[in-house]
């Protein structure tokens, strides 16, 4: 079987590392999508729409709009895939677990010695 192969601005299209984008409030429900900077940039559909990344065609609410909520859709195209997460992440954070555990550690016993002589003194 054979996996056809879709054009960037099919739906689930992933965006590309380098590429960014920007948060877009739809004028219709009121939910904030996530559009690239290449599409706004190239000025959107004929009508004054943008594609969003989960796919969806939005016209963008006035400015003056508070922010909706967010899309979940655009936010799965948002996350990164496994194999795009570099090794070093890895490494990082198992560099950072015993700083942090000692953090911890020390906060908690600050935390008993203040509670401690806070009584003693009461």
């Amino acid at each position: 079987m054979r996996r056809r192969q879709h054009g960037p601005g099919h739906r689930g299209a992933r965006l590309s590392v380098h590429a960014r984008s920007i948060p877009v409030t739809a004028a219709g429900d009121g939910v904030e999508h996530e559009v690239t900077d290449e599409a706004i940039s190239g000025g959107g559909h004929p009508s004054g729409r943008y594609q969003a990344l989960c796919g969806e065609l939005i016209a963008p609410a006035a400015l003056t709009e508070p922010p909706g909520r967010p899309c979940p859709g655009c936010a799965v195209e948002l996350t990164p895939l496994p194999e795009l997460i570099s090794a070093d992440s890895h490494a990082q954070r198992r560099a950072l677990a015993p700083w942090l555990h000692n953090l911890t550690a020390r906060t908690n016993r600050l935390a008993i010695r203040e509670a401690v002589i806070g009584g003693v003194a009461a």
